[in-house]
């Protein structure tokens, strides 16, 4: 995982928190708010990490100590 989607992931997770940009269901108990906030969260992450993932190499930022050629850039080296 890179800084760009562990960034994303935080974001995601403050923003879908109970009581910051919405609380469901409304006359909900605690557990069941917090029930379904950790659904959204899950459904929401499954949906869109790949895409930021695609989005963040798209932008050059890699893992790691990899190089945009990979093992190949890597082997040459040596």
């Amino acid at each position: 995982m890179n800084w760009l989607v562990a960034l994303y992931l935080a974001v995601l997770f403050y923003a879908l928190s109970p009581n910051v940009l919405v609380r469901l269901p409304p006359n909900g108990n605690k557990m069941t708010v917090t029930a379904t906030h950790a659904v959204i969260f899950g459904v929401i992450v499954y949906l869109t990490t790949k895409m930021v993932w695609r989005l963040s190499m798209s932008l050059g930022i890699y893992e790691g100590m990899a190089t945009k050629g990979g093992k190949q850039a890597l082997s040459k080296k040596k």
